[in-house]
Order: C-alpha cells, then structure tokens, then sequence
C-alpha cells in the first residue's frame, strides 16, 4: 500500500530552502499531509487552462503545485495583507496568471465563476454558525460543471482541538458540503506506522501549553526531534488515499460537484 520512496517534492524549488516559507512553519508532517493532498487532487481533476481558486492559500504551497498545471487564472486568497505581500514576493515572477485577493469577507466572487475550487485544511476554522452560508455560496462560485476539493483534519485524529463545533466530524461534514453539492466522493489520508507514530507524538506534544508559539521560532530539525521524527522526517510516501471515511485517517477529502 506504501511506496518505499521518501523524496520530497521536485516542486518545492532549491530557491526556497526553507520549507517554513511556504508550509507555514517546520513541520514535515504537515508538509507531507498537504503536499499528498495537492497531488492527489490535481491527479483526479484538470486544471489546465480552468479559472482556480485555492481558497485560504497560507504562505502558497499550494498555488506552487497548482501552478505547475498551467491553470487560465489561479487566485489566491488569504485573510491578512502581511500573508498576500509574502505569497507575492515568493510566487509573482513563479507563476502565470495569478492574482491575489485579501478574504475578510467570505467568498467575494461572481456566481459560476470558477472551474475548481481547493479548500485545502480551511473549512474547520470556519465557525457552525457561518459554516452553512459558506457552503453555499462557494456552491454558487463554482460553474455548473466545476468540482470542489475540500481537505479537512479527521475531527477525531486532529493535533490539537479548535474551538467548540469547529471539528467536522465525516457526518457532519457530509451533511454540510450537502448543503452546495449533490455529488460527493470522499477519500481518507491513511498513516503508515512511521507516520502515525509521529502524529501520535505531535499529539501529546500539543497539550504542552505554549508549544503553538514554539513551533514558529525553533529550529527545523529540534521541531522533528522534538516530537519523535529526528531519524527521519515524515515523507508523502508515508500516507496514501483510500475511498470512503476510515477511522484511522488523518484527514478527509473529499470532492464535490453540484
């Protein structure tokens, strides 16, 4: 089920060594989680030549992949201005046709304006009582035939819990992507041993108060020690995709269409 391969992604570029700048902070789980997720999403829909939004981009690693695929538009969003300055500085002269939008409103598109939409670890910082208006109206900025990604931590395997009502879990999730979408089909980010083993680490590291502001200041390979991962840090090739929601994933993705 697991390659033996533990290669990071060609599409990182050398110019961008330090992983931190795009993947948010040094954390070769996360980074191996996201990254499958792109891959995988981008191998099961055509972005070529399509209008794409990559929804809550973070620091860009996403519009990295998706950039590759030679999109007609690629836009990216973020909420802060400090985050959209970052992404330009790292991806404007990278990547064709693509434009940044600042998001203190959610979703400020033209109905039926975009072919594929990735919401890659967003929907679970989007409050209950926010979260069904927000399904439907990105129901509304996708075209008839468009398709939606939406990646989101198991709500029962997550690092560290959010606020209240903000872990989806699969039903919960089903039920309100419903809310857009009547064609859904779901896949789960399954952990080999390695793997888990560090989430589980990551797990018990987490409740340790004031690990959330450790993480952004300490050193790359003390962070991958600090939690169990020194001998080797987590590779894509340690996770793969099964259909259907299972209980040992990590994360969920699953695709949407009206």
């Amino acid at each position: 089920m697991f390659s033996k391969e533990t290669k990071d992604y060609r599409w990182i570029p050398e110019s961008i060594p330090d992983k931190k700048e795009i993947f948010g902070y040094p954390d070769s789980l996360i980074e191996a989680r996201t990254g499958k997720a792109y891959e995988f999403a981008l191998q099961n829909m055509d972005v070529a030549g399509k209008v794409v939004l990559d929804y809550g981009s973070g620091y860009g690693h996403g519009i990295l992949r998706i950039g590759l695929e030679r999109p007609k538009q690629l836009i990216s969003t973020a909420q802060y201005q400090g985050v959209l300055k970052k992404q330009r500085r790292l991806f404007q002269d990278r990547i064709d046709n693509l434009a940044f939008v600042q998001t203190r409103d959610f979703l400020p598109f033209s109905d039926e304006y975009f072919d594929v939409v990735f919401l890659n670890h967003v929907i679970e910082h989007i409050s209950p009582q926010l979260a069904v208006s927000f399904v439907e109206k990105l129901g509304r900025i996708v075209k008839p035939l468009g398709k939606v990604c939406v990646a989101t931590p198991n709500a029962n395997e997550v690092i560290k819990p959010l606020e209240e009502g903000k872990d989806y879990s699969w039903q919960i999730l089903d039920a309100l992507l419903s809310e857009g979408f009547r064609q859904r089909k779901a896949y789960s980010l399954v952990p080999n041993h390695h793997a888990l083993s560090v989430h589980r680490k990551k797990q018990l590291v987490a409740k340790i108060p004031g690990t959330s502001k450790l993480r952004d200041i300490i050193p790359n390979n003390l962070w991958e020690f600090t939690y169990g991962s020194g001998i080797r840090k987590v590779s894509p090739s340690d996770f793969c995709f099964v259909e259907g929601y299972k209980e040992n994933a990590v994360d969920f993705l699953v695709f949407c269409r009206k």
